[in-house]
């Protein structure tokens, strides 16, 4: 499960991260960081979008980790 969600300022997600790990017994959690390439790909004449689908390798510092998504909007 992925939640993304728009903070407008630091101050905002250091309170959201606060919280967050004040939820864990004991308070702790495990925090990690990754450094997130992602590169689309798509036909010369945008055939993955014209029928909405989204290619994506998506890199986690550098070359430790890669993934690959395909994902499919629903027709008209």
């Amino acid at each position: 499960v992925e939640v993304k969600i728009r903070l407008p300022d630091r101050a905002s997600y250091d309170k959201v991260a606060a919280a967050l790990l004040a939820s864990q017994p004991g308070g702790a959690a495990r925090v990690a960081s990754h450094a997130q390439a992602n590169h689309f790909f798509d036909g010369p004449n945008r055939e993955l979008n014209d029928r909405r689908v989204v290619l994506r390798l998506r890199t986690y510092n550098g070359d430790q980790k890669a993934t690959i998504t395909i994902k499919a909007g629903r027709g008209p």
